[in-house]
């Protein structure tokens, strides 16, 4: 039985999926590693979720003798940039369905990657700030392990008060689906990028459902059915 929904922030929530992929691209120009933006869309399934320690740890390999928190570094600096040039709002759809899930009297968390300096911003330009409880927002720095452990999803559930069985999650990626699942809460998927490849990656970390767009979503059946068994 579902008590209680917790949201992952980046991709799922606000999509600035673009602008990380564009920073990377351009910081993989500053140390001359020579990967465009065709590059990372090729490979989203892979790099979708998991951070950006790990990802600059993985292109870190591809040039002997890079430092990886070099191209950490260049790539915040260029995020940073980029980010204030472009809107940062929910994805369409996102409120309104949030609406209905308080409507139906459920709490929400959220439950990210992002260290809280990066999620402050795109909490605050958002407004997601004056709609979520702050106790009920856990980051990075709150949990030991990221995702694919199931860390932030068991602290989401702890601070949401159910069983994390009791917990519906939305994620983007498989890896968040897969925290999620090794956290025993049942999890739908919300990609930014919807090519055959990431659904099935999807479908292979065990999403109970898969939607491209907050709006094609009527989130009160979808619960309701979830909680029938469906």
């Amino acid at each position: 039985m579902i008590k209680g929904i917790t949201f992952d922030l980046e991709g799922t929530v606000v999509d600035v999926e673009m602008v990380h992929f564009e920073a990377y691209t351009m910081a993989c120009n500053d140390v001359r590693l020579g990967l465009d933006i065709g590059f990372f869309l090729q490979e989203i399934r892979q790099f979708a979720g998991i951070g950006d320690q790990r990802i600059a740890h993985y292109l870190s390999k591809a040039k002997n003798g890079l430092d990886e928190n070099v191209l950490l570094e260049r790539k915040r600096l260029h995020y940073n940039e980029l980010l204030e040039k472009v809107e940062v709002a929910p994805r369409p759809g996102f409120l309104e369905a949030l609406a209905k899930i308080k409507e139906m009297g459920f709490r929400a968390a959220i439950g990210s990657l992002t260290y809280v300096t990066q999620a402050k911003v795109l909490l605050e330009r958002s407004g997601l700030d004056k709609i979520f409880q702050r106790e009920l927002i856990v980051l990075r720095e709150d949990v030991k392990d990221p995702k694919p452990a199931p860390d932030v999803y068991l602290e989401t559930a702890k601070r949401l008060g159910i069983n994390p069985a009791e917990q519906l999650v939305f994620e983007d990626s498989p890896t968040g689906l897969m925290a999620a699942k090794s956290a025993g809460s049942p999890a739908i998927a919300m990609p930014v990028f919807n090519t055959s490849l990431i659904m099935n990656g999807l479908v292979e970390a065990g999403a109970v459902r898969i939607f491209s767009d907050w709006r094609e979503m009527n989130v009160e059946a979808v619960i309701q059915n979830l909680n029938q068994g469906g």
